[in-house]
């Protein structure tokens, strides 16, 4: 009895990591071992600071920190469905939305030498 115990135990937290994950990708599935994350071509820093534009009323109040953009990295390495997870000020927030949508692909996540989708928490600074 105490085995067969022990096996459900271990059948059922082995099938945990299989089910689909309501907070994952789209296509709901999750990946485990070795998985990478995905990238930014190139430079953030370069690519921040040649296209943001600080909004006028930010400036004028002197306000700083940092946006938290969650958005999906599709296989391709688009970016899809971003959303302002921690902002600042609506005029900031729109220009960290902006920059995001403009962002060249990324290098997608990869799973079992496969490009797969994967959600990315991208963070903007803003700094007089």
């Amino acid at each position: 009895m105490r085995y067969l115990f022990a096996t459900l135990i271990l059948i059922s937290s082995y099938s945990a990591y299989a089910q689909e994950s309501s907070d994952g990708p789209k296509n709901g599935i999750t990946y485990t071992g070795k998985v990478s994350t995905p990238e930014f071509n190139g430079d953030m820093d370069k690519f921040l600071a040649e296209n943001l534009k600080y909004p006028d009323d930010a400036r004028e109040a002197a306000k700083e920190g940092i946006v938290n953009v969650y958005c999906l990295i599709d296989v391709k390495g688009r970016i899809h469905d971003p959303i302002i997870i921690k902002g600042i000020s609506p005029s900031i927030d729109s220009e960290a939305m902006r920059l995001v949508k403009m962002m060249p692909s990324w290098t997608p996540a990869k799973a079992r030498g496969k490009s797969i989708e994967s959600n990315v928490r991208i963070q903007i600074p803003f700094k007089l």
